[in-house]
């Protein structure tokens, strides 16, 4: 049977091209979704693990007035930790983003730089209203919220899950449509030699089996064709990548998720293939 359908493919071969390419952007669409969903999701648990508030004391504070809103801080379940940024340490973070710039490096103090307070909470929500109780706190200077590029993680990955899930939908019914006609014009090619099958005794698996697997196959190496364009340029890319993005974990490097992109892409080319195939049966074929 798969002898029979690899001839069939072969004589047909413009018909098997069409059907690969349709199949093959369909599936490469859904793969770069797939890699774009899991570098978004890793970058917003990443700055979601963040300190997102930063609590700036004034520069004559004393320890008695940041002592005493560090452990209020640790004393509220909303809080998941509290880190405290000496303004030595603070002078040290300046150094490091400003070694290329010796000039600014003569002007700065630890005395003229403030000590901080680096927060995280459980739940976003819970930002605005810590920020807001500690605002007015003796010693306490400027209290600045991180939360913005979180949000704007959070919806750029929900428009990637809704925005790509939706074009490859669209996509899918396009690719099983054509197969449904390539299919359907093979079965019509075939009907004298269907019709001499069935006068032969031959089964009904014997005479839709070929069809269905050529649908599977042209599913299956759509598959794993796109799979291989979408990991090959995710690796050209990556230098690129991974200047632009720093220490932000951008990259789909988990190995479990390279391979669940890949299960599923074969598991769908598999069940569009072997589906248009169906339809393309029961449309045109009549045993």
């Amino acid at each position: 049977m798969l002898s029979k359908t690899l001839t069939n493919m072969r004589r047909t071969p413009y018909q098997a091209a069409a059907a690969i390419l349709v199949l093959t952007i369909t599936f490469f669409v859904a793969d770069v979704v797939g890699f774009a969903s899991i570098s978004f999701y890793q970058a917003f648990k990443y700055f979601e693990t963040r300190p997102q508030v930063l609590i700036f004391f004034k520069t004559d504070a004393v320890e008695d007035q940041i002592n005493a809103v560090q452990q209020q801080l640790k004393d509220d379940t909303r809080v998941s930790s509290v880190t405290y940024v000496p303004k030595e340490q603070a002078l040290d973070i300046y150094k490091d983003l400003n070694k290329n710039d010796p000039v600014l490096l003569e002007l700065v103090t630890a005395d003229i730089l403030p000590a901080s307070l680096e927060i995280s909470t459980f739940d976003l929500p819970s930002l605005k209203s810590v920020a807001s109780e500690v605002q007015n706190s003796p010693g306490v200077d400027e209290v600045a919220l991180r939360s913005d590029i979180v949000d704007v993680l959070n919806n750029w990955l929900t428009g990637i899950r809704l925005g790509g899930i939706s074009f490859v939908g669209l996509l899918a019914a396009t690719s099983i449509l054509i197969v449904v006609i390539i299919v359907g014009m093979k079965i019509s090619g075939k009907q004298y030699e269907i019709k001499i099958l069935e006068l032969i005794g031959a089964s009904h698996w014997y005479i839709q089996g070929p069809f269905l697997l050529e649908g599977v196959l042209y599913g299956f190496f759509s598959a794993l064709l796109a799979y291989i364009i979408s990991v090959t340029l995710l690796l050209y890319s990556t230098p690129y990548i991974i200047q632009f993005a720093g220490e932000v974990p951008l990259l789909p490097t988990a190995p479990l998720s390279l391979i669940l992109i890949f299960t599923v892409s074969v598991l769908l080319g598999v069940m569009i293939g072997f589906s248009a195939s169906w339809i393309a049966l029961k449309r045109f074929l009549k045993l």
